[in-house]
């Protein structure tokens, strides 16, 4: 019989972890909505969603906080107890990043952007918002014992990164292209930086899944 993570912790513990990926999955869902209203340019609506995806990942700081402490104080393996710490920890480098990426979509003239380049930015910005959504789903799963289906989550946010490592290359030669079709000097210089976050925002959602995964495969797989 596999170990579950209520093996390891209180069932409060499980349920308040359990809550902080609810949270996650909330932040992503509400980024969809954004990019949503985005593809229509429903810019106001965007921003108005982007507002309420910050508040969200703001109470989510609250959770981890608490997290870190019970875990801290918990009697477990010192490997396993730094494992889990850090994967608080990438959970919580997930959220800072779409928050990120959040606020650079805020600032940015998205409507006045040469149409390939805005095409480039939401192309990467699913991908990453599908990224954050399997890794919701990927520790929700893994928390309730499910590690099957939590490693094949694991391995499509894989791909996912890899993915969004093409389209931001993509995009930083889109920049160059349509150079002389930005309306002012500051909007590539703004487009690069919310290429480069919604990348980052990427490599957190992978970094999260590598530790989940040997989490599962050097933990929660073995048999009592």
């Amino acid at each position: 019989m596999s170990i579950k993570l209520m093996d390891l912790l209180s069932k409060a513990e499980v349920d308040e972890f359990v809550e902080y990926v609810s949270v996650v999955k909330k932040v992503s869902d509400k980024f969809q909505e954004a990019l949503s209203y985005l593809s229509s340019y429903r810019v106001g609506d965007a921003r108005t969603a982007f507002a309420e995806l910050i508040k969200l990942e703001n109470k989510g700081e609250n959770i981890r906080v608490s997290i870190e402490k019970s875990i801290s104080e918990e009697r477990l393996e010192p490997s396993l107890k730094e494992s889990l710490l850090i994967l608080v920890e990438r959970i919580d480098a997930i959220g800072d990043s779409v928050k990120e990426v959040a606020r650079e979509f805020t600032i940015i003239p998205f409507i006045e952007l040469p149409g390939p380049v805005k095409e480039g930015l939401l192309k990467l910005a699913k991908v990453v918002g599908e990224a954050v959504t399997e890794f919701a789903n990927a520790a929700d799963h893994a928390a309730r014992g499910e590690y099957e289906d939590a490693l094949k989550r694991i391995s499509r946010i894989i791909q996912l990164e890899e993915e969004a490592d093409n389209i931001e290359t993509d995009n930083r030669l889109l920049i160059m292209e349509y150079g002389e079709e930005f309306t002012s000097p500051i909007q590539p210089i703004l487009v690069h930086h919310l290429n480069k976050a919604l990348e980052d925002a990427s490599d957190a959602c992978a970094r999260a899944a590598s530790t989940l995964k040997i989490l599962i495969l050097a933990y929660f797989s073995q048999t009592r």
